[in-house]
């Protein structure tokens, strides 16, 4: 992780959005991944980002949220807009707050459902990109509350994160289509993350090109870097190259930076509207003065999770 220091401010902010540090590359300062403290007289949890889903460690961050840290965490959570939605349901208060906690900080949106039938409602009236699933219900059992949303059509991942998940696994005969993971508790925070994001693009429509029109080299490799093999990035160093293979290739989506090395970016939307692809900004800063109409959307590079990014590039690569 040292060479990251050397990295530009903006480029070393997106990096540490989208990565969260394991056990491996942590600093000597990174706490044990089996602890979690919070630190009651300054009012802020303390998480480390290895922390793992147990009620042990669940129980210290209710307590340091709920008594002391409502103010901080909601410093944390953004603006839910154009963010991946993910529907937890647990029945234990305790690993549920501490799972919503671990996965906004990871840029996602977070629902809360206490048993099958609560979510079967939520599911009803809101969109969710992602369900993560308790066995052990109350009333009907995980895999019965599965096995109904496929009868009726719901087409909603599902990643099962429960104390005996990988024993459920062995002995199912035939294994629900819409389970996309099977995790044992307790989970540790990338784990999940990783799974969600995994889950995602494997429920998506696969083969999607992107052009990436970029000149920065890091940026176009983290991007290549944030997205699995469903996505096909082309990166495009300059308005020139860009427009080049507007004209002589198909894609899906064009993520485009505004300064490149031969002109603005913005030169080159007469050409991506001509084909009708949507474009997504990826700016250093935010944009003022521009027509926002003229944009499918808008990133900003410190700011974009890969959370976000994936979210955005799905709303936009969707089939209608």
């Amino acid at each position: 992780m040292a060479y990251l220091r050397t990295l530009p401010a903006s480029l070393f902010r997106l990096f540490r959005n989208w990565h969260t540090i394991s056990p491996e590359t942590a600093p000597a300062t990174a706490h044990d991944p089996d602890t979690c403290t919070a630190s009651g007289a300054s009012g802020k949890s303390n998480v480390s980002s290895t922390t793992l889903l147990n009620r042990d460690c669940a129980s210290d961050l209710v307590h340091a949220v709920i008594l002391g840290n409502s103010a901080e965490l909601s410093k944390q959570v953004p603006d839910t807009t154009g963010k991946l939605r993910v529907l937890i349901c647990e029945d234990d208060d305790e690993i549920a707050v501490l799972s919503e906690f671990l996965l906004r900080n990871a840029g996602f949106d977070v629902e809360q459902a206490e048993d099958a039938e609560a979510a079967r409602e939520l599911i009803k009236t809101g969109r969710y990109d992602i369900m993560i699933l308790d066995l052990g219900l109350p009333g009907i059992d995980g895999i019965s509350f599965v096995r109904e949303l496929e009868d009726t059509g719901i087409d909603l991942p599902v990643i099962v994160v429960s104390a005996n998940a990988s024993r459920v696994r062995e002995k199912l005969h035939t294994q629900p289509a819409l389970v996309v993971d099977w995790i044992d508790k307790p989970v540790e925070q990338q784990r999940l993350v990783n799974s969600v994001i995994q889950g995602v693009q494997t429920a998506a429509i696969t083969g999607r090109r992107i052009l990436h029109i970029e000149d920065d080299p890091d940026i176009i490799n983290l991007v290549q870097a944030m997205l699995d093999d469903s996505w096909e990035v082309i990166p495009a160093t300059s308005v020139y190259e860009g427009r080049q293979r507007l004209m002589d290739e198909h894609f899906d989506l064009v993520l485009l930076d505004l300064n490149l090395p031969d002109g603005s970016g913005l030169s080159l939307l007469p050409d991506i509207r001509a084909q009708k692809y949507p474009v997504a900004i990826f700016s250093e800063k935010e944009l003022s003065g521009i027509p926002f109409d003229d944009f499918d959307a808008i990133l900003v590079k410190s700011k974009t999770t890969r959370a976000s990014l994936l979210k955005t590039l799905l709303n936009l690569t969707q089939v209608a």
